[in-house]
């Protein structure tokens, strides 16, 4: 797919730093124009978390033969054995639905994301308050 017309939104931080409540309400306020790109995780889902929803919840198997196949268009090991990712097709997906993706992803991968497609996205990249209030949440 041609995506030399298509836009996409990056808003990157540290973690605890804000990102997803900026993410939450963009897609709030904005539905018809933004869509949630739903990312890869090896690690298990949290309480309130659903696969296909909040991530798609994959083996590191799977996930190191997508890193194989070039699947992704940013990944990353945070921790030790838990990998995350941005899947090509998930931007594929949300293209095709002629909205612009909304990325919630770490200042790496929001980085790679830039460098991919530097002429299509706009980056946001939201500073924490203090280092203080990092290590409060």
């Amino acid at each position: 797919m041609n995506t030399s017309n298509h836009k996409l939104i990056i808003i990157a931080a540290p973690s605890g730093a804000g990102k997803t409540s900026v993410t939450r309400y963009l897609l709030k306020t904005m539905p018809e124009q933004l869509a949630f790109s739903i990312s890869c995780a090896t690690r298990q889902p949290r309480n309130n978390e659903k696969d296909k929803a909040d991530y798609y919840f994959i083996t590191i198997e799977d996930f190191k033969q997508k890193i194989e196949d070039e699947a992704f268009v940013e990944w990353e090991m945070v921790y030790e054995g838990k990998y995350y990712g941005t899947l090509k097709s998930e931007m594929e997906r949300i293209w095709h639905q002629n909205k612009s993706p909304l990325l919630d992803v770490d200042v790496k991968g929001g980085i790679h994301v830039q460098q991919l497609y530097p002429y299509n996205s706009l980056s946001l990249f939201i500073e924490p308050p203090s280092i203080d209030e990092l290590e409060n949440d």
